[in-house]
């Protein structure tokens, strides 16, 4: 699970704009470069941790599809038999659960060196697969990023590290209060362990 919060740090820290649509792996690449530029000027003190978290969480919403990520961890029976209202809170409340889990391990990782290497995208009409190795001090280990083009620009739906996809993770972990209370009682657990 250590990896899969890695990985999710780097899908959290996303946002670049580019003139023509890059390929898949040029733009995962270049959104690490990004975030890495981010997390330099934090470990320099330029501006304070808080500051660079609220620029990264400012330009991920364009990159990251948290609606989908959102709908894809419940199931299509969960997000079919919610109200609209209900899932809207959900999709906040699940985005506030990854930046609170993930943000801080990515940015503890990055201070450790956290190499990135993109490998040959495996593309399917709009969607793409971009495989991954991780290295962090003498640790390494794979994964892979699970991008869509939607209209001119692509976007972050999943990760996988060292087989797990983390939309399968989040499935699991919900299925219980899923089961329970629905979507409702899923987002009031996820905003009581986003409180703690």
């Amino acid at each position: 699970m250590r990896w899969i919060g890695i990985g999710l740090g780097i899908l959290i820290h996303v946002g670049v704009v580019a003139a023509t649509i890059p390929s898949p792996n040029v733009f995962l690449q270049e959104v690490f470069t990004t975030v890495s530029s981010y997390t330099q000027t934090v470990s320099n003190n330029v501006q304070s941790t808080q500051d660079i978290i609220a620029a990264i969480q400012t330009v991920v919403e364009d990159s990251v599809d948290f609606e989908l990520m959102a709908k894809l961890s419940v199931g299509r029976s969960a997000w079919s038999e919610a109200k609209p209202k209900e899932r809207l809170k959900f999709v906040k409340t699940f985005k506030s659960h990854l930046f609170d889990t993930y943000l801080s391990q990515f940015l503890d990782y990055e201070s450790a060196n956290l190499v990135v290497k993109f490998g040959e995208t495996k593309q399917r009409g709009n969607k793409a697969k971009v495989p991954c190795v991780i290295q962090s001090g003498d640790s390494q280990f794979s994964g892979a990023f699970k991008v869509y083009l939607n209209q001119s620009k692509w976007k972050i739906y999943d990760v996988d590290m060292e087989g797990v996809s983390l939309i399968a993770a989040f499935r699991v972990q919900f299925s219980a209060p899923v089961r329970d209370g629905g979507l409702v009682n899923l987002t009031r657990k996820l905003e009581r362990m986003n409180r703690s």
